[in-house]
């Protein structure tokens, strides 16, 4: 907090503080808000002179301050201040409403502004999907739509104009999506996860359900629901639906699927399924939607226009659209069965890794700064150690001090402190946690690996480092609904959710990753227009291959490099 506060905005303050209360566990909030309030409140003062202000005049702007602290927190995890022991006073009416607020609060003149802006856009595949899901909501009409879209067919617009559509009429429509990125692509967007209430471990149970008890707000929200919207619908778990399911039925009071509720399911099945750790193809294509009782009340419709290939005015769009789908289909030509391909000579390729990292980012030294070029390119690998690999190598051409903050790593319990020592605990670099040794220099990009401010910082933003403080680490953010704002982000406690190891572990550190170089599944659901793909491992999983050649609309915008120029294109048809 005194790191941060150097920067002298109480807007970021605040949100600094809401971020340490939801996401450090601090051990006395109280008392870091005693030390911090009038920073904390330094804005609410002006114009006022606070030596002339009554004690009591005072009070009022201090616990102006908890509560807009308190609606940071409450868009973050839904609680309150006062389950912190923060001395906020309001009325318990006032916390169901801003929860209920969330899903209400749009503008109807911008609604219906937005909806004339674009509406005339559709094309005709998009209209008749718009026409039909409107309906359906309209009259109230129950059923599940999936919308099968393959990557760049303009799924993103259609949605956000449906939802206008239906919040135009005052109606709620819950906007989620199976991925952090993917929910702030669409507006009011927020995870499956987190607007259901899904337990984590709800693949282990037999029959899960989800954490939304009965009389709460966010049961009135469900109550009251017109339409629910899911984005990357694919890659979450067939338990998480059926527990959705059971739980709309039981608080609406109604046995149709998903209650009655209409909604659209969005995805390509093309596209990475659910990770199942260590598991087999069997296992995969069981965890999918498909294999859900609920699929067979799925209605389908399609987009198949490439509108991401054929704006980009390249007269080779069209093949390009063409190679994807037959990439993704799993009809491109075997060299060795059952899944070596050779690289499609359409796609310029390089040699060695060097060559590869050249031809992104060849003009790193100059255009460093520059946060859309920054955006707008990555190279993607299917394993995380030849991620680090990349990014510490491209991070070296910098010619900037380096800054390097170790992680404090600690197990749960004293007793498996005597087996697993510390320094065994810094050499674990697990999937979903950052490193111990965490190297950043100024300028350089990062990707977060926790939902810290949804949406505004979600699992997969991307941001660039601006300064870097022993606790707290300053960065502007590049893509999303808060892109171009700066943020602070802290140390946080951080416990690996899925892990080969005998035992749980903490790691205290930044929940960041440099991201020069990401995974294929990291960046599935973004856009790039300059994209580097290292095959040096093949890619191993079902629509890997695929994934990473549609972030890009033209071959000339993907570049390659692959041993002996070929890979593997895993397809599992069953789920196709």
């Amino acid at each position: 907090m005194s790191e941060a506060n150097e920067s002298n905005s109480p807007a970021l303050l605040r949100k600094l503080f809401a971020v340490i209360l939801t996401s450090c566990e601090p051990a006395d909030p109280s008392s870091l808000w005693e030390q911090y309030r009038s920073n904390l409140a330094g804005d609410l003062f002006c114009p006022h002179n606070v030596e002339l202000l009554h004690e009591n005049q005072c009070e009022e702007i201090y616990n102006s301050c908890l509560i807009l602290i308190e609606h940071q927190v409450q868009q973050m995890r839904g609680q309150h201040l006062a389950s912190y022991g923060l001395p906020i006073k309001r009325h318990n009416s006032d916390h169901n409403m801003i929860e209920y607020n969330r899903y209400t609060q749009y503008s109807i003149p911008q609604q219906e502004s937005f909806i004339e802006e674009n509406q005339h856009k559709l094309t005709t595949e998009q209209r008749q999907i718009y026409n039909l899901f409107c309906s359906q909501v309209h009259s109230s009409q129950p059923g599940i739509t999936f919308l099968d879209a393959p990557g760049g067919t303009g799924k993103t617009f259609l949605l956000n104009l449906i939802l206008a559509t239906i919040r135009s009429k005052q109606a709620i429509a819950l906007a989620t999506a199976s991925s952090g990125i993917a929910a702030t692509l669409l507006t009011g967007g927020r995870t499956l996860h987190a607007t259901f209430k899904i337990p984590l471990d709800v693949h282990m149970k037999d029959m899960p359900t989800c954490a939304i008890k009965k009389n709460t707000t966010l049961a009135k929200v469900i109550i009251d629901c017109s339409a629910i919207v899911v984005d990357e619908a694919p890659m979450t778990h067939k338990a998480a639906y059926e527990a959705i399911d059971r739980t709309l039925q039981d608080i609406r009071g109604n046995s149709s699927p998903f209650a009655g509720i209409p909604t659209l399911l969005c995805g390509d099945f093309r596209q990475i399924l659910p990770v199942i750790k260590n598991g087999t193809q069997a296992n995969i294509i069981d965890a999918s939607l498909k294999k859900s009782y609920l699929w067979k009340d799925v209605q389908v419709v399609h987009l198949q226009t490439n509108l991401r290939a054929h704006l980009t005015g390249n007269a080779h769009a069209g093949s390009y659209s063409q190679l994807l789908m037959s990439i993704g289909n799993g009809t491109y030509p075997l060299l060795e069965p059952p899944t070596t391909i050779t690289v499609p000579p359409s796609l310029p390729k390089a040699d060695t890794t060097e060559q590869l990292i050249h031809a992104i980012f060849a003009d790193l030294p100059e255009q460093g700064q520059n946060d859309q070029w920054i955006l707008e390119r990555a190279i993607l690998a299917p394993l995380n150690e030849t991620v680090d690999n990349l990014n510490h190598t491209i991070l070296a051409t910098l010619d900037r001090p380096e800054i390097t903050y170790r992680s404090f790593d600690t197990t749960l319990t004293t007793e498996e402190a005597t087996h697993f020592p510390v320094e065994f605990l810094n050499s674990l670099n697990i999937a979903g946690l950052p490193p111990h040794k965490l190297a950043l220099k100024i300028g350089c990009p990062i990707i977060v690996l926790r939902s810290l401010d949804p949406p505004s910082i979600t699992n997969g933003t991307r941001c660039r480092v601006v300064a870097c403080h022993t606790n707290v680490i300053e960065v502007l953010i590049l893509h999303g609904p808060a892109a171009g704002n700066h943020a602070f982000i802290p140390r946080i406690p951080l416990v690996p959710s899925t892990s080969d190891m005998p035992f749980l572990f903490r790691r205290l550190q930044f929940p960041i990753r440099l991201c020069y170089a990401m995974t294929i599944n990291k960046a599935q659901g973004q856009t790039f227009q300059t994209i580097g793909l290292d095959l040096t491992t093949p890619v191993f999983s079902h629509g890997m291959f695929y994934v990473a050649l549609s972030r890009v609309g033209t071959a000339q915008r993907m570049h390659i490099y692959a041993p002996e120029h070929k890979t593997k294109n895993v397809v599992y048809q069953e789920v196709l």
